[in-house]
């Protein structure tokens, strides 16, 4: 699929003729960034390094923003260890369920 699929993605959600076009107001269910690894701001001597103000934030979207997906999932790598951050809207029904 050409670029990844995202001239469909933006066609689809990123216009209201694509909206029109694909009959897509519906929102998506879980959307996952992977920020990854970075490694060059773990060495020793770095010229740059991870501010310890950010420890335990993975995802760099403020709480309060609007959700994107039903349920949000951001995942990055952080001293060899893999990270997790879950947001979900906050009006979806059955809270409880998805908070196990």
């Amino acid at each position: 699929m050409p670029f990844h699929g995202w001239g469909y993605f933006t066609s689809r959600y990123n216009n209201p003729e694509g909206q029109e076009a694909f009959h897509s107001p519906a929102t998506p269910e879980i959307v996952l960034n992977y920020s990854g690894l970075y490694q060059q701001l773990e060495r020793k001597g770095a010229l740059q390094q991870q501010t310890d103000e950010l420890d335990g934030a993975i995802s760099d979207i403020i709480k309060s923003a609007r959700r994107f997906g039903l349920i949000e999932v951001s995942v990055g790598v952080r001293k060899g260890c893999v990270e997790f951050d879950i947001s979900y809207n906050r009006h979806m029904e059955r809270q409880e369920d998805i908070r196990r």
